[in-house]
């Protein structure tokens, strides 16, 4: 297991630390807490459950690299139709209503959001936020851990961190195949994570497995980010081809995996189709319930 030892500091690791006081890294940390202010102030932004984030992709990488978490990692989860599906899962649901940040990936979800009156600036897709932290300046001051699902995923992260002159900092990890059953393997995990006190882990795994893994372990893992990401990573090291800039600004994203994977993801897609029309019309009720007791409630001192 990679140790790290207190060593002299080098100029390359003193250059690493300006960079986080530049003046695009400053006004990106000003604007990611601008918005947090806003998105707290402002009306509740909430949807099957979910507090969404109204943070752009560059904003909520911004915000995470500004400062890190105090006590346990914090979680950062992107909703789509596969996910809300997934909520039926207790442990699932858990890890979301635990998420500190929740910033909607799905469109069909989106335009919901927006049809609920929520402003929110667009899909943030795990592909958006590991392209914008792998351009971020502050990432060089990050000690990253990457969850990856095969040998190749981490030979090509171990050689992008190397171009990238974060070998020191980087550890990548093969998970098991059946992580989300083996406790034992979870645990393992988790504490290489703590061992190399990481400030960032990156989750590839897809859900729900990702996701509650953090949940889960939350009290062996460092005080760091968890961002899980899907396909993200292997998207920005060029292993799998993102959808064309129209495809992505139509909504299409989905087809274009679709028909990357049609076995694995067929399936999957109609599974979630059929369910998120009924899962709307839960949520829908659940607002039209609370409204209506709101409505009966008479105020404390009241006739």
């Amino acid at each position: 297991m990679h140790e790290y030892r207190t060593h002299a500091i080098t100029a390359d690791e003193r250059r690493a630390r300006a960079a986080d006081f530049s003046v695009q890294a400053c006004v990106d940390r000003h604007r990611a807490l601008c918005d947090l202010v806003l998105t707290r102030h402002g009306r509740p932004r909430r949807i099957f459950g979910i507090a969404v984030s109204a943070l752009d992709a560059r904003a909520c990488i911004a915000h995470m690299l500004a400062s890190r978490p105090q006590g346990t990692a914090r979680l950062l989860v992107t909703p789509n139709i596969n996910h809300i599906r997934l909520l039926r899962r207790p442990d699932f649901a858990q890890a979301y209503a635990s998420a500190a940040l929740a910033c909607v990936d799905g469109f069909p979800v989106l335009l919901y959001a927006w049809c609920r009156g929520l402003r929110l600036p667009g899909r943030v897709t795990g592909c958006d936020l590991v392209h914008e932290l792998a351009r971020s300046p502050g990432l060089m001051s990050q000690r990253l851990f990457l969850v990856v699902e095969s040998e190749a995923t981490a030979a090509a992260a171990r050689a992008w961190a190397q171009v990238r002159g974060l070998a020191s900092r980087t550890q990548v990890a093969v998970a098991v195949p059946n992580l989300g059953e083996d406790r034992a393997a979870q645990e393992f995990l988790a504490d290489a994570v703590a061992a190399c006190d990481a400030t960032l882990l990156i989750m590839t795994l897809g859900a729900p497995v990702s996701e509650v893994f953090v949940h889960s372990n939350r009290d062996r893992l460092p005080a760091c980010w968890a961002m899980c990401v899907g396909q993200g990573l292997r998207v920005e090291l060029g292993l799998v081809a993102r959808a064309p800039r129209q495809w992505r600004a139509l909504g299409l994203e989905w087809l274009w995996r679709l028909m990357q994977e049609p076995q694995r993801l067929g399936p999957r897609y109609l599974l979630d189709a059929l369910w998120f029309p009924a899962a709307v019309m839960r949520d829908l009720g659940v607002r039209q319930h609370a409204r209506e007791n709101r409505e009966h409630v008479q105020p404390a001192g009241g006739r």
